[in-house]
């Protein structure tokens, strides 16, 4: 637009009152840094609660310092390491996909399979089994749990 700034005194207005209370939020934050307001407070001596403070305050006078921290340990790998081992993992993840995918095995020797259960179902008549003789073969193949610690 070709106007003179006299048209435009509106934005110039805003302009300035912006700057003016962003001014006034920088001077109200710095002031609140020129005292130590947790130093200068006091506890009023008939408060409940004042001989408990007291008491307090003065159990938790050690502060621990930088020198009180451990060093870093050395037994653990190093970070590298972990990214590594978990390259691995997703590897072996996608190799056991591709070769359990579909169209990639077939259950061969199947036909061997399915002629001996026919067999054992042939060979041993469910009516004719003895159910103490089954419970008593049962018992003895079982195995007791082991002990209560």
């Amino acid at each position: 637009m070709k106007g003179r700034p006299k048209h435009f005194s509106r934005e110039r207005a805003r302009r300035l009152i912006g700057r003016l209370c962003l001014g006034a939020a920088a001077g109200a934050l710095l002031a609140g840094c020129v005292g130590d307001p947790v130093k200068s407070a006091r506890l009023a001596p008939t408060s409940p609660i004042a001989a408990d403070a007291v008491r307090i305050v003065q159990a938790n006078r050690n502060w621990p310092k930088f020198s009180d921290i451990p060093p870093a340990p050395t037994d653990v790998r190093p970070a590298k390491a972990f990214g590594v081992a978990a390259a691995e993992t997703r590897d072996a993840a996608a190799r056991l996909e591709q070769e359990t995918a579909p169209n990639t095995w077939s259950l061969t020797g199947a036909e061997r399979t399915d002629a001996g259960l026919g067999r054992l179902s042939d060979e041993e008549d469910i009516k004719s089994r003895d159910p103490e003789a089954f419970v008593r073969s049962g018992r003895e193949r079982a195995t007791p749990p082991p002990p209560a610690r």
